[in-house]
Parts: C-alpha cells; sequence; structure tokens
C-alpha cells in the first residue's frame, strides 16, 4: 500500500469548504478516507489518496479540488487540478539454481565454492543484500564458515546475470542438510532509504570432514640385532579411511645419537 498528501492551507479569516471531484472513477485500487470538507480560518488540512493494487496495473487520472464559501452563496472561489499517476508491477527476480546450494563432501579447513546467478527480469531496478545466519541452536556458529562477494548490489531491469560467489571453509567437521543459511534481501531502491519487499532463504547442504588415515605400527619399527653386511625388511602400512585422497612423502631423518656414533 503506498499513501499520497497535498496540504491545503487555508490564509483567510474566513473557513472554507472543498469538494474533490472524480474519486468514484479512480476505481477499487484507491481509497480516499476524506473527499470533502471545511477547513477552519488559518488552518491546513492534509488531502490523503492511497493506492493498493493486487494486480500489475498503470493509472492516469484526473481529480479536480473545488473550494467555495461555506454557505456556498459566492459558488466556487477556486478550482485545482490534481493528476493521479500511479502504477503496479510485479517484482520479478530469478535465481538460479533455485535458492538452493549443496556443496557436497568438502575437507575441513579448505575452500568450497559455489554460485548463485540473480536476474532481474522486472522493469525497474532491484537491490539486494545478503546475510549469513542460522536460527537452529543445535548447529555449531557457522556465520564465520561462509563469505559471500558481493554481499550487495543493484540489479538493473532485464539485465545480464549477476554472478554472486558463496565460498564455505569449515573449520570443524559439520553436516548441514537443506539449512536457511544464507538470506536475500529484495529492495526497491527507489523509496527512500530502499524498502525491503521480500526475504529469500537460501538453502544449504554440505558435508564437512577431516582428512583420516591411520599408520601401523604406529610407533617405532624395530629392526633388533643385526649381523654387518646382512638385510632385513620391516613394514609399515598407511590406511586412508577418509572421503579425500591423501598424500604422504618419506624422508631420512638421522638422530643425534646416530651422529654421534659416527663421528665416535
Amino acid at each position: 500500500r503506498d499513501s499520497r498528501g497535498i496540504m491545503m492551507h487555508n490564509k483567510t479569516p474566513l473557513p472554507l469548504s472543498w469538494i474533490l471531484q472524480g474519486v468514484d472513477a479512480l476505481g477499487d485500487e484507491f481509497m480516499v478516507p476524506q473527499d470533502q470538507g471545511v477547513i477552519k480560518p488559518n488552518s491546513s488540512f492534509l488531502l490523503s489518496v492511497q493506492f493498493r493494487a493486487k494486480r500489475p496495473i498503470l493509472v492516469k487520472k484526473l481529480l479536480r479540488l473545488e473550494v467555495y464559501d461555506v454557505d456556498k452563496i459566492i459558488g466556487i472561489l477556486q478550482t485545482e487540478n490534481i493528476q493521479v499517476y500511479a502504477e503496479a508491477y510485479d517484482v520479478d527476480l530469478k535465481i538460479e539454481p533455485a535458492a538452493s546450494l549443496d556443496f557436497g563432501t568438502i575437507r575441513a579447513n579448505e575452500d568450497a565454492k559455489q554460485q548463485l546467478k540473480l536476474t532481474n527480469k522486472g522493469k525497474y531496478d532491484l537491490a539486494f543484500k545478503f546475510s549469513v545466519g542460522c536460527s537452529d541452536p543445535t548447529l555449531p556458529t557457522i556465520k564465520s564458515m561462509f563469505t559471500v562477494s558481493p554481499q550487495s548490489g543493484t540489479l538493473l531491469p532485464r539485465g545480464k546475470p549477476t554472478a554472486v560467489v558463496i565460498v564455505c571453509r569449515p573449520d570443524k567437521e559439520v553436516s548441514l542438510k537443506e539449512e536457511s543459511i544464507l538470506s536475500c534481501q529484495v529492495i526497491e531502491p527507489s523509496i527512500k532509504g530502499g524498502e525491503t519487499i521480500a526475504t529469500l532463504d537460501i538453502k544449504i547442504s554440505l558435508q564437512a570432514v577431516f582428512s583420516r588415515y591411520k599408520i601401523t605400527p604406529a610407533w617405532d619399527i624395530d629392526f633388533g640385532p643385526l649381523i654387518y653386511g646382512t638385510d632385513k625388511s620391516q613394514n609399515f602400512t598407511i590406511e586412508n579411511y577418509g572421503h579425500f585422497p591423501i598424500h604422504f612423502t618419506l624422508s631420512r631423518m638421522i638422530s643425534e645419537l646416530g651422529i654421534q656414533a659416527r663421528l665416535g
């Protein structure tokens, strides 16, 4: 609903009567709380017109304000034409892919990225602003896991899609299944200060895990006593039971004890 008004001032020492002609022709989308009345001497009155449409519509109408002396002896003292212009339009914001993101299984402490595309398919500019949060008290604090770039911006009417990148870097193991983590405010920038006209929830799914492996034996490998010049083999096993490949490197380490033995 939108409301507009015109302030009428009576600067004379006499009361004045007024009437607004053409109200019935405005249609059901308009409401005029008061279409006639009396303004006391040296007083003012706010003439308001309210507009509320249930469908897209463009209206151009003309109202006629007539001012009389209270007793209507003299007749019309003044007339004013008031142009009424109003438009109701659909907000048509397209979000791909369908306001839902699935990061799948990702590694903790590594970046995972997903992308949304926002398209303004309407007639006028729209603004957007993303925020991160979760109302579920059973979930860990996840606000620091997500960053959105750009976090806010303006979408031109019928323009090209704007890409918004969501980066997730979990610092712990966490499981999310279509949780409402992100919210996108749709803002009408033409209204003074910007007015939020809709809030869209972006649902997130992911499974964040650490790498998991096992080395057997877990401690030292003991070759026992050996005859000089003979060979003996020992084995150890590296087992990866996580979700991702792991890479390992074997390097030779010389202990201080070994160095002292050779020096002696």
